[in-house]
């Protein structure tokens, strides 16, 4: 279903953002900036992702190794990353 307004505080603001702006209350200042305020709502529709449905929220026990432990590091080799240093 597609609305009108899609985002309508964002509507209302950009609204009264240009005839705040435009410094005028006339018909055609009115019009423009309710054009303006359904055609930047409608834009901020593509900045909005899809949504997502879950389908199954059970945790995979196949994604899991069965060593997740980390690889070791070796020790007192002389730096931070296991590298020799050197000199």
């Amino acid at each position: 279903m597609i609305r009108l307004l899609p985002f309508p505080l964002a509507a209302a603001g950009l609204f009264a953002l240009w005839l705040l702006l435009s410094q005028a209350f006339s018909l055609g200042h009115v019009l423009v900036g309710g054009a303006i305020s359904l055609i930047g709502g409608g834009a901020l529709t593509t900045l909005q992702p899809p949504k997502v449905r879950i389908r199954r929220h059970r945790a995979d026990p196949g994604c899991i190794p069965a060593n997740s432990k980390p690889p070791a590091v070796p020790r007192g080799s002389g730096s931070a990353y296991g590298a020799p240093i050197i000199r």
